[in-house]
């Protein structure tokens, strides 16, 4: 560790091959130890993504995605979950996971994801509007049917 001040723990393994699987099967607590007070001295890098720029773009892009939710009223509805709003908005899972970073967005998530109240209304709705576009009448049974309640 001494002939290598600044090496990083991958570093050090490549290097010493040898010795440094034998110290970190033989004293593993030394060695990590070491690491770490090496670690915490350098200085962590400032991060390099704009979080409020991706923070606006998500948001818009979730927005967009509702509204064409909210066109397509003639077929069955699904859950706006966050992972499916974020699949139809074409934004990866790595900003879903994000979400912390992402103020706006989330506010904006929480008044448009389906809480299980919300996504049986949504559906009841979907099924006497769809009832009564096809003509049939609207029965309770009939309703609890295509809404696939219980």
């Amino acid at each position: 560790l001494a002939r290598y001040p600044g090496a990083s723990f991958k570093e050090l393994r490549l290097k010493t091959a040898g010795a440094f699987v034998w110290l970190l099967r033989h004293d593993s607590d030394w060695v990590h130890e070491r690491l770490k007070r090496r670690l915490l001295r350098k200085s962590i890098a400032p991060s390099r993504t704009d979080w409020a720029l991706r923070d606006r773009r998500a948001k818009d892009a979730l927005v967009v995605a509702v509204s064409e939710l909210d066109r397509k009223q003639d077929q069955r509805p699904l859950r706006r979950t966050v992972a499916y709003l974020f699949r139809c908005a074409q934004l990866g899972p790595s900003l879903a996971q994000n979400l912390d970073r992402m103020p706006v967005t989330s506010q904006y998530l929480r008044s448009v994801v389906d809480s299980d109240d919300s996504w049986k209304r949504r559906r009841i709705l979907w099924a006497i509007d769809h009832l009564a576009r096809s003509g049939r009448p609207i029965l309770a049974w009939r309703v609890c049917q295509l809404a696939a309640l219980r």
